[in-house]
């Protein structure tokens, strides 16, 4: 399976440690040039379906910004955002609540962490890019302290609000933002400074891992000690886990290099996320030979049947 994910990452042109992903964004906050907040936009997704084309929920796709898997923290590398130790903010998008003052509801201070880390990364783009007037035009409006719940909700509906403020609350949608109409996301020198910076990262990593080889890639390599998560949180290799610690050798038990964990697991992630390809579970039925009750002949029956796997059977 890992020499069949390393060969379509490599016909998809994937190397795993990819500046961006594609994640869905709920709502953008419109601004002018000067940081003037004018309007609360939701986004909307659509899929074709037969001849016609559907409007679905507030969440349309976009490749926003991703964090690398690894950071070097002391000297040695640790996971990232696994935990409230090793979290890092998301870059120009990202849940109300890690940007906003006092979160969505005027009441999550629990999250002036996580926001102060989001504000300080959004002012380290801006020193480094004092000319972009679309980030200027966001940092002018941060500096005014706006508070979230002041901002019109554009829904009319009382209980539609209420669901939508709880979801916002709760992280369950996320926001950005335009200037005049240009959607942060897609300024060419925000997205060139995020693929630098994560580049820099990844190196102060290589620097820091041990040199091997595994199973998968010839030659020497560095040894990775955690890998990047497939649907949406899991690892694609856990070395705290059953057998990689297993007889007192440590978590290189079984070693992989970095790219073969960075490829794979984007691979893996690029066909789940992949509207024309599918993958789907597989089941197989088994069968035991036994004589018929007169002993003539011999009849084949199921051990167990697609229905008692809570299965249809009519599918193939």
């Amino acid at each position: 399976m890992i020499a069949e994910l390393l060969r379509l990452a490599d016909l998809n042109d994937l190397t795993g440690h990819e500046a961006f992903r594609r994640r869905p964004v709920h709502w953008f906050v419109d601004l002018d040039e000067e940081g003037r907040f004018l309007s609360l936009s939701p986004t909307v997704a659509s899929t074709e379906g037969g001849s016609r084309e559907t409007a679905l929920p507030r969440g349309k796709v976009y490749s926003v910004p991703r964090n690398y898997h690894m950071q070097v923290r002391d000297g040695s590398v640790q996971s990232v955002c696994t935990n409230q130790n090793n979290w890092l903010p998301d870059f120009l998008a990202g849940p109300v609540s890690e940007i906003f003052p006092r979160g969505a509801d005027g009441r999550q201070s629990v999250q002036f962490s996580k926001r102060r880390k989001t504000w300080e990364l959004l002012f380290e783009a801006f020193n480094g890019l004092p000319d972009v007037p679309e980030l200027r035009a966001v940092i002018k409006f941060l500096r005014s302290r706006p508070r979230f719940e002041d901002l019109p909700l554009p829904i009319e509906d009382a209980k539609q609000r209420s669901t939508v403020q709880k979801r916002l609350a709760e992280g369950d949608e996320r926001v950005s933002f335009r200037v005049n109409g240009v959607n942060l996301l897609n300024v060419p020198d925000l997205k060139a400074w995020w693929t630098s910076r994560l580049r820099e990262e990844r190196r102060r990593v290589l620097d820091v891992l041990s040199p091997g080889a595994d199973f998968y890639q010839h030659g020497q390599g560095k040894l990775t000690e955690y890998s990047p998560v497939v649907f949406s949180s899991i690892p694609f290799v856990s070395y705290d886990k059953a057998p990689f610690m297993s007889y007192g050798l440590g978590k290189q038990t079984t070693p992989y290099r970095l790219e073969t964990v960075e490829k794979a697991a984007a691979a893996l992630n690029w066909l789940l996320e992949n509207d024309s390809c599918h993958m789907r579970s597989s089941a197989g039925a088994g069968w035991r030979v036994c004589r018929t009750l007169g002993g003539q002949g011999f009849a084949h029956r199921p051990r167990f049947s697609l229905e008692s796997l809570g299965l249809d059977s009519s599918r193939q």
